[in-house]
Formats: structure tokens, sequence, C-alpha cells
């Protein structure tokens, strides 16, 4: 219901300016934190002292903030963003909480090769423009590109909501993964991936490949592993899932519950 009310004052133009953008704001934020990442703070032990952290998809701030408020040391938040309007949106949000300066803004979408995309704009709702065949030009970079122009710092943490491209631009930050095997927050969801001919338990059983074991992230905390075969049936049920890809190293640093 909140996405609704949302997609629908925004397409009546409501939410651009004045009290309707401050309470489209604020309404997101209270969404994210209520429903759907609840224990993002759980993720905090995975960022060490001088780590950087990778945010693929920014839209307005919601992660960008907290990571920026995580990050110590020689560490620092790479936002990756590519819609124009949030990219003001998140340069702003950043700048009221007086984070902008450990936080670089990338205005462009992730995939797997340098070059000019289209972005299709979702009318209805900001956070859903997805890379597609049709849209705007925007700029098109790799991960690995993005990691190498901030001198191959070591990522501790990559967060991915970009509507199916995560696919694209996982296949762009084969260097990164390798090198330094950082924790990953991947949002999946079979509907937005299938343009690109995987589903959810392809990227999960590339990740497994790598060394990657599947959790869970609740209020409650990080769940033990689960498996690819309850990742696909979660996703025949339900629009998307979000989940936690750690090595098992990293498993072992944090508390994990049943």
């Amino acid at each position: 219901m909140l996405l609704a009310a949302a997609a629908s004052a925004h397409k009546r133009g409501l939410v651009t300016r004045g009290p309707g953008r401050w309470l489209y704001d604020h309404g997101y934020n209270v969404y994210k934190s209520l429903l759907e990442a609840p224990g993002i703070d759980h993720l905090r032990p995975l960022v060490e002292t001088d780590a950087w952290v990778i945010d693929v998809g920014a839209n307005v701030g919601f992660f960008a903030e907290r990571f920026a408020k995580w990050v110590a040391g020689s560490g620092r938040v790479i936002a990756i963003e590519a819609e124009p309007d949030n990219m003001a949106r998140l340069t702003a949000a950043l700048t009221k909480a007086r984070l902008l300066d450990k936080v670089d803004l990338v205005e462009a979408a992730a995939v797997d090769q340098e070059g000019n995309v289209r972005l299709t704009l979702s009318p209805g709702n900001p956070a859903d423009h997805r890379v597609g065949e049709t849209g705007i030009a925007v700029r098109g970079v790799t991960l690995d590109s993005v990691w190498a122009a901030h001198g191959s710092p070591e990522v501790g943490l990559i967060k991915m909501d970009i509507q199916g491209a995560e696919w694209m631009a996982l296949q762009g930050a084969d260097r990164l993964l390798e090198r330094d095997l950082p924790a990953l927050f991947v949002e999946l969801a079979d509907e937005a991936l299938a343009p690109w001919g995987v589903t959810g338990a392809d990227v999960t059983d590339a990740l497994m490949r790598r060394g990657y074991q599947p959790h869970r992230l609740s209020r409650q905390g990080i769940s033990t592993p689960f498996s690819r075969d309850e990742i696909a049936g979660q996703l025949a049920e339900t629009w998307y899932i979000d989940v936690l890809f750690l090595t098992p190293s990293q498993a072992a640093a944090v508390r994990l519950i049943p």
C-alpha cells in the first residue's frame, strides 16, 4: 500500500518539491527502515577500518548515508546512481547530513562493459528505473573501472539494487571480486533479471562458485546459510528478495542466527 500511494503521488507530480517532496523522502526512509532493510546495522561489522563500501544503485541515499557513517580511517563510500534527478537528491541528502566529504559520487549505470546505455524511467517510482532497450542515455561503467579509478582500494562491502542489472554489474566486477571478495548485499528478482537470460538462482550459483554462501538479513541479525533452491523457491512466491552473500571467513566474524 505504501508503494502504491507513493507511485500515485509521484505520477501526479505531488512529490517534486516543497512539503510533498519532504513527505515522500521521509516516507521512503521509513519504508526502507521498517520493511525492506530493517537489519541493515548488522552489516556494520563487515566494514573494517580503512575498508571502502560501494553502493550500486544509490538512489536518494538511504544506504549511502549509513555507509558514510560507518567507514573509518582511509575508508570511503563510492555511490553509483544513473538517474540525474536521483543523483541531485542524493547529493543534497549527503550535503544536508554533512557526509558528502566521505562519499565519491559516480553518475552512471553499473554494467558489464564501458559505454552509454539506456535507462528506462519508471513514471511512478524513482527507485525503479532500470537499464533497458529504451529510455534516456546514461554513462555505463564497470565496477572494475570505477574501482581502478579510485586506486583499487580494499572493498569490504558492496550493496547492489539496480532492478535486474545486478548480473551485468557482477560481470563487470571480476577483478574486484577476485582480489577482495567483499561481502555482497544484493537484490534478486527473477522478473527483473529475465531480460538478461538469468534468474536469481543463476546469480546465486555464480557467486557460490566464487566461494560465497547466501544468508538472510533481518531485524534479528544475519542467518546461517541457506540454499540456492530455497532462493529459487522464495523468488517463485514473491516479487524480490535481498540476499547477503558472505565468505565463510566473513560469516565467522559475525554472529549468525538460525
